[in-house]
């Protein structure tokens, strides 16, 4: 296939851009083309010809801005540009169309975005599956414009494309769900971070570093907890994140120690305040909204705790007369008390236990869930 010259090239453009009428100028255009070899030749003038037929505006500012756009698109990508902005056309007309052809930018991010992204829509099914069978109180998944959590809903943006390929975004989505779950599994918000930000005049400042520092505890207990996990994103998200500096990296080594409670996150809050600036976010961190964060979490334990003394009530009923001493008075009958059993499988370093009259009491599921809950809310019962 022999190259064309700058010449015959504007003299095709000429004729298809019906420069005599329209006075459009193809001049640079032209040039540009004939340094191509021929087979792009051939790719562009063939969409040029065929996007003139319809619309010589359009196509005489699709050239234009084509050839700029070469060395960040395959031929695949400009031809379904091409197409893309011929669709525009004729559903919304002209400006439709131009918008579609001067945004380039916006048509490569979308691009990538179908190609390479992963889908909320898509993927919730398999993320509720993943959630569901972390330890805890269950959360439920939910579509947001940003990455954060309630207590009761984590929320995910409905497209994640910062990765070049699907799995990695769906690994990404992953990382958000564990980080996520990871807040509520470890306590971060046993701390009313809603009232000390509100009662500090450098409260956004305070609860910036605080977000940073506690990430650094939540990601030691992530790779204790979910090892194959942790390993995905230190090979496949680190990139994304910028690598924090050495007097960083040396005030949160404490708080990657197994036991670190978010008590001993505040307290490093407090002491690095002045002299600390947290880095950029992770790509999975999302943001805390402490606000929404306390009305959920004062909610819940309003309703939590009047459903445990439902659930004594009814304990206490059906044990009632197998324990009770004849003539004792109140104060000496047997009553529903709770002990703490160490166990280095809760966050906590122990769980509590269901007694009456000391000794243990098998609950049922409701009474476990509610137990799990408030726990976790409050760190005891």
């Amino acid at each position: 296939m022999k190259n064309l010259d700058q010449q015959a090239i504007q003299a095709q453009l000429d004729t298809w851009l019906e420069v005599e009428f329209t006075f459009l100028k193809t001049g640079h255009v032209a040039r540009v083309i004939a340094a191509l070899p021929a087979s792009e030749q051939r790719f562009i003038l063939q969409l040029v010809r065929g996007m003139a037929s319809t619309n010589v505006n359009i196509a005489h500012e699709f050239i234009t801005r084509a050839i700029e756009s070469l060395d960040a698109m395959d031929p695949a990508s400009i031809e379904a540009w091409a197409l893309h902005a011929m669709d525009q056309y004729d559903q919304s007309g002209l400006h439709a169309a131009m918008k579609v052809v001067r945004d380039v930018e916006h048509f490569i991010q979308q691009s990538h975005e179908r190609n390479a992204g992963a889908v909320f829509e898509e993927q919730a099914g398999v993320l509720a599956h993943f959630a569901h069978g972390l330890a805890g109180r269950p959360l439920k998944l939910a579509e947001a414009e940003q990455a954060w959590t309630d207590t009761e809903t984590i929320f995910l943006p409905p497209l994640v494309a910062r990765l070049p390929s699907p799995r990695e975004n769906f690994t990404l989505y992953k990382a958000m769900v564990a980080y996520h779950w990871a807040q509520n599994r470890f306590g971060s918000f046993r701390a009313d971070l809603h009232a000390r930000v509100c009662e500090r005049p450098d409260g956004e400042a305070f609860l910036a570093l605080f977000h940073a520092l506690d990430t650094e505890r939540l990601l030691a207990c992530i790779e204790r907890e979910l090892p194959g996990l942790a390993r995905d994103i230190t090979q496949m998200l680190a990139p994304l994140d910028d690598t924090p500096d050495t007097h960083w990296q040396t005030a949160v080594a404490p708080l990657r120690t197994p036991g670190t409670t978010v008590d001993e996150v505040l307290a490093a809050t407090e002491q690095h305040l002045a002299t600390l600036s947290p880095p950029s976010p992770r790509c999975f961190q999302g943001v805390l909204d402490v606000a929404a964060v306390a009305e959920t979490q004062a909610a819940r334990l309003a309703r939590e705790k009047k459903e445990f003394r439902h659930v004594l009530r009814k304990l206490a009923d059906e044990m009632k007369g197998v324990r009770e001493k004849p003539g004792a008075p109140d104060t000496e009958q047997p009553r529903f008390e709770t002990r703490k059993l160490s166990d280095p499988d809760h966050p906590e370093g122990h769980r509590v236990e269901l007694t009456f009259d000391g000794e243990p009491v098998p609950v049922p599921d409701i009474a476990h869930r509610l137990t799990t809950s408030i726990v976790q809310d409050l760190g005891e019962i």
